[in-house]
């Protein structure tokens, strides 16, 4: 029990001060490197009658920012420590796939994106439900169109149906929302590893954002419970000193009547100058 629970309490420490002062310095350099990549392989894609240079041009800029990602992850581990280095890649699992698999062109897409989009999120004065709400969509735009690039990346010279961006991007939609109307198939492996992805993410994202629908109408409905009950409750103090005022004036009204009839009982010796009258007349005003 006691190895048990030291290993707990190991994986709950936080990572050494070098290794987050490390990843806050690195954020910047990296979400410029993951943009060029994105555009370096979407205009790879997109534009299969490029010149051969220029083809070549922008594998090398994948292989180069590629290299640069994997070495900024081993120095990662170096900095987790020598205990820990498991530990973080099992943390960080979407990195070490990415690094110890190179062909795996869609988990690095994903990679990046969710770079770009934390970092958007990070630097925005948003509520916590408004910023993750735009991770999710943007997160599922971002899949929506990287899948299609990847699988048309990975099919377009397979002998496969997939022979354009458009086709693509219907396959990744009725992918991603499960439907699978199969007009669309792919045929390598992997483009069914980015079919499985896909499905997988997909579902994940979508059940998020009905979980965080179903929470927002929770909420709005404690609220306005919550609203009806303080006003419920300000009701019967409201009562109280509307019937505390007319006590008052019932007093008052009773002290004017008994100074008339105790006036009433004295001969009026200057009808000019009524004391009883004088008295209604004060307390009217």
């Amino acid at each position: 029990m006691a190895p048990e629970d030291a290993r707990t309490k190991r994986s709950r420490a936080p990572w050494p001060d070098r290794l987050r002062q490390w990843e806050h310095n690195t954020t910047a350099i990296l979400m410029v490197l993951a943009v060029l990549f994105l555009l370096a392989y979407a205009t790879r894609v997109l534009a299969p009658g490029l010149p051969d240079t220029v083809r070549q041009s922008l594998i090398a800029v994948d292989i180069l920012i590629w290299t640069f990602f994997a070495l900024e992850y081993l120095w990662r581990l170096r900095l987790a420590g020598r205990g820990r280095r498991i530990e973080y890649m099992v943390a960080t699992p979407l990195e070490a796939v990415t690094v110890l698999l190179p062909p795996a062109r869609p988990l690095r897409l994903l990679r990046a994106t969710i770079l770009i989009l934390e970092l958007i999120a990070r630097h925005t004065q948003l509520l916590v439900r408004t910023r993750m709400s735009f991770l999710v969509i943007g997160s599922i735009g971002m899949m929506l169109f990287l899948s299609s690039l990847a699988v048309l990346d990975a099919e377009r010279d397979a002998n496969s149906n997939i022979n354009t961006w458009t086709d693509a991007m219907w396959w990744s939609f009725v992918t991603v929302t499960t439907v699978g109307y199969g007009d669309y198939t792919p045929v390598t492996l992997m483009g069914r590893i980015i079919a499985v992805v896909l499905m997988v993410v997909g579902i994940g994202l979508f059940g998020f954002v009905a979980a965080t629908l179903a929470s927002w109408i929770t909420d709005k409905m404690k609220t306005l419970e919550a609203r009806n009950h303080s006003e419920d409750e300000a009701g019967p103090g409201e009562l109280e000193d509307e019937v505390h005022a007319l006590r008052k004036e019932i007093a008052e009204l009773r002290k004017v009547l008994s100074q008339q009839q105790h006036n009433s009982a004295v001969p009026d010796q200057n009808p000019g100058t009524n004391p009883t009258t004088t008295e209604i007349r004060r307390t009217q005003e």
